[in-house]
C-alpha cells in the first residue's frame, strides 16, 4: 500500500509549482515581487518533506518523486564520464541564501550539477552575470566554455573577460577558457541538431577532466532561437538538464527575456533550478 501523505505531498508539490509558473506569467517582467517568492520557498518547504519521507528507512512503497529519472551519461553516450550525486534539494535555498548576502560573489559556491539561467535585456545584462559567473570558475580550476551570440560576440566577450580576470589571456592560451560562437556550435551547418550537441557537451567534459580540471563550467546565449526551433531547444533543455544533475558540470543558461512570451518563461523555468533576474534592486536570484 503506497504512503497515503506521501502521494498527497506529490500532489501538493505538482499544484504548486503550476501556481508558481502562473505567478511568473503573470509578473515576467519583475520576478523578485514578494508572491513569487513566497510560493518558491513553499515549493522548498515541501520538497524536501517529501524527500525525506521517500530517504526514511522502512518506508513502504514511496512514491516516484514527479519529475523524470536522470540519464547516466554512460547510459546516453557511451562516453566514460565521472558521475557524481546531484545536489540537496535544499541547495535551491541555500545558493539564494548565499546570493542574497555576497550576491555575484556567491558565483564560486554553485556545486556540481546545477542548471541556472539568466533573463536578459542587454549586452550590459550579459555581462554583468556571465563574466563573475566564469571569473569563479577559472578561480576553481574549471574549464570554462562560453558559447556567445549576437547580443555579445566573441571579441566582446574575451575584452569583458579580460577586464575583469588577469592574465586572462594565459587561460585562453593554455585551453582553460574557450568562448565559441553560436553558430559554431548550437547552429553548426545552419540547423540546430540537440543530439550533436549534447555529444559535444559530453566529449568538452571528458577532455576537460582528463586534463585534470576540477570540471567544466559552461554558458550559452539564446538570442539565435526562431520560434521553429524553440519545441526542439525546450526538449535540448530537458535533456541536458536529466544530464547535467549527475556531473561535475554547471550550467548558465542565458535567455533574451524580449523574445520570450509566457510559455517560453515557463519552459525555461520548469528546467533551470533557479533564474537571474534584474530588477530596481539589481540583480537577484529567484
Amino acid at each position: 500500500m503506497k504512503d497515503a501523505t506521501s502521494i498527497q505531498l506529490a500532489a501538493q508539490i505538482e499544484e504548486l509549482r503550476r501556481e508558481l509558473n502562473r505567478a511568473v506569467q503573470r509578473n515576467r517582467l519583475n520576478l523578485h515581487v514578494p508572491s513569487i517568492q513566497v510560493l518558491s520557498t513553499r515549493l522548498d518547504g515541501l520538497i524536501t518533506e517529501f524527500m525525506s519521507r521517500r530517504e526514511t528507512p522502512g518506508a513502504k512503497n514511496p512514491p516516484p518523486f514527479p519529475r523524470p529519472a536522470p540519464l547516466s551519461p554512460r547510459q546516453a553516450y557511451g562516453n566514460p564520464l565521472e558521475v557524481f550525486p546531484k545536489p540537496a534539494t535544499s541547495c535551491r535555498a541555500w545558493l539564494q541564501e548565499e546570493f542574497g548576502r555576497s550576491k555575484l560573489d556567491a558565483m564560486r559556491l554553485i556545486p556540481w550539477g546545477t542548471h541556472l539561467c539568466q533573463f536578459y535585456f542587454s549586452r550590459q545584462d550579459l555581462i554583468d552575470v556571465v563574466v563573475p559567473y566564469f571569473r569563479a570558475g577559472l578561480e576553481n580550476d574549471e574549464f570554462c566554455i562560453w558559447i556567445v551570440g549576437d547580443s555579445l560576440s566573441r571579441t566582446g566577450a574575451m575584452e569583458a573577460m579580460a577586464a575583469a580576470v588577469p592574465g586572462f589571456e594565459s587561460h585562453i592560451e593554455k585551453g582553460q577558457m574557450e568562448i565559441i560562437s553560436c553558430s559554431e556550435w548550437y547552429v553548426k551547418n545552419g540547423a540546430f541538431n540537440s543530439q550533436r550537441v549534447l555529444r559535444g557537451w559530453a566529449a568538452k567534459l571528458c577532455r576537460a577532466l582528463s586534463r585534470g580540471y576540477a570540471g567544466m563550467r559552461i554558458s550559452g546565449e539564446t538570442g539565435w532561437l526562431e520560434p521553429k526551433d524553440w519545441a526542439a531547444f525546450a526538449a535540448y533543455e530537458k535533456q541536458a538538464n536529466e544530464l547535467i544533475r549527475g556531473c561535475r558540470v554547471k550550467a548558465l543558461c542565458c535567455y533574451p527575456i524580449d523574445k520570450c512570451g509566457h510559455r517560453e518563461i515557463e519552459d525555461v523555468l520548469r528546467e533551470h533550478r533557479l533564474a537571474f533576474i534584474k530588477d530596481s534592486g539589481g540583480w537577484q536570484l529567484v
